[in-house]
């Protein structure tokens, strides 16, 4: 099954542009379309709101690639890829899976109450005390976060 023509517009504007940032979110993609690996200039790839499970291997070749956002899809495997944006959920259950090390993960979107906490993560993880977003500003590579979902009012 060939890419919507939308997707191809997409990414043929982009290469020849040149565009540090490519825009595919929410485009119903089933996986990462393999035209991309052409884009050695791309420094920042938006898939989120896809149906996407995996990801290739091939855009840990992408030399300027710095951050993949990837929130609200279905990932159950990332492979080696790193500079990962990702929503709470699927960072827990790939974690929790054994296939996402915390070094891959460079930003989260958080979407929690006030007063949750974390308390099915086990305790070797961290402690039952912490909330969300302690465990978020544990990780050693986030350099994005994003809580725009929330009301912060007090």
């Amino acid at each position: 099954m060939g890419l919507h023509p939308e997707v191809r517009r997409k990414i043929e504007e982009n290469r020849v542009k040149r565009d540090p940032v490519l825009d595919l979110r929410g485009q119903h993609l089933l996986h990462v379309p393999a035209e991309i690996r052409e884009l050695a200039h791309l420094e920042q790839l938006l898939l989120g709101k896809n149906v996407i499970q995996c990801l290739p291997d091939w855009l840990t070749e992408l030399p300027k690639l710095q951050f993949i956002q990837l929130n609200q899809n279905p990932l159950r495997e990332v492979g080696k890829v790193t500079n990962l944006v990702l929503d709470w959920g699927v960072w827990w259950n790939l974690r929790h899976e054994g296939n996402l090390g915390d070094e891959q993960v460079s930003g989260l979107w958080l979407h929690w109450k006030s007063d949750e906490t974390l308390e099915a993560i086990p305790l070797e993880i961290i402690s039952s005390e912490k909330t969300m977003m302690e465990v978020a500003l544990s990780l050693p590579k986030l350099c994005w976060l994003d809580v725009s979902a929330q009301d912060l009012s007090y």
